[in-house]
């Protein structure tokens, strides 16, 4: 059976950290828990990791068992793939300012949510900050 390219550039990244007959890595709970700390040390979350799980309707638990059976994917990437998914139908709405959008994706400031926006969307510091 033929895989798509999406599984096969997955398995590709990660098939220097093959264990035994697996094809990607799988991490401990431990290593998961980690994770969700780390989250909120690197994205600047001032919020309990909690507050982002119910966002997406899951328990921290299910959350971190979700990160040890997702073959290595970190829980940053479907945070950031929610949030930005959010974001960007927020954006679509042109009557909304940017600092209504920052405060409604309870971001801890408009300078934070500029900044995320920016780094995750490429569009330069000054055009996120355009129109708050």
């Amino acid at each position: 059976m033929r895989l798509l390219d999406v599984p096969l550039q997955i398995i590709e990244k990660y098939k220097h950290f093959r264990k035994g007959k697996r094809l990607l890595p799988v991490p401990s709970n431990q290593k998961c828990n980690e994770y969700l700390k780390e989250i909120a040390e690197v994205c600047g979350i001032n919020k309990n990791i909690t507050f982002h799980t119910a966002r997406l309707c899951v328990t921290l638990h299910y959350l971190s068992e979700i990160c040890r059976k997702a073959c290595g994917i970190p829980v940053t990437y479907w945070i950031d793939r929610f949030t930005l998914h959010e974001i960007a139908n927020l954006l679509c709405q042109k009557e909304l300012p940017l600092s209504e959008i920052a405060a409604g994706m309870n971001f801890s400031s408009f300078s934070y949510f500029s900044r995320y926006v920016s780094r995750h969307f490429g569009i330069s510091h000054t055009m996120s900050t355009g129109s708050h």
